[in-house]
């Protein structure tokens, strides 16, 4: 399987090789937590991937950072719903109603994310 290793967010630029990071820090507390964002992406040690568990807000300080510095950045919704698809089919032995139940989902977090502060 892959190598894992939790790692302190300032390590980052230091760690060359780094494949993805995976943030599960709360979106309004990421600046607080993370420290300058920018600093955790070189160009010499940049991940290929960003991922953010967190949902809101919708585009979260990590995932910005991320898209200046060019890396694919995945939100906390869209994670949401890939374990979604895995559960459903694990759990119903059918390949899930992609279509529809992103469609679902996308319009709850449409009402959540437009009613939540920034």
């Amino acid at each position: 399987g892959p190598d894992l290793e939790v790692v302190d967010p300032a390590d980052l630029p230091r760690l060359p090789g780094v494949a993805a990071v995976v943030s599960t820090v709360p979106g309004g507390a990421q600046d607080w937590v993370l420290g300058s964002l920018d600093g955790l992406f070189t160009t010499s040690t940049s991940p290929a991937v960003v991922l953010d568990a967190a949902y809101l807000p919708r585009l979260t300080p990590i995932l910005e950072a991320a898209g200046r510095h060019g890396i694919t950045a995945v939100a906390g919704v869209d994670m949401l719903l890939a374990q979604g698809y895995a559960a459903f089919s694990i759990w119903t032995g059918v390949y899930p109603p992609v279509a529809e139940m992103s469609a679902a989902v996308r319009a709850y977090y449409d009402i959540v994310a437009s009613s939540s502060p920034p």
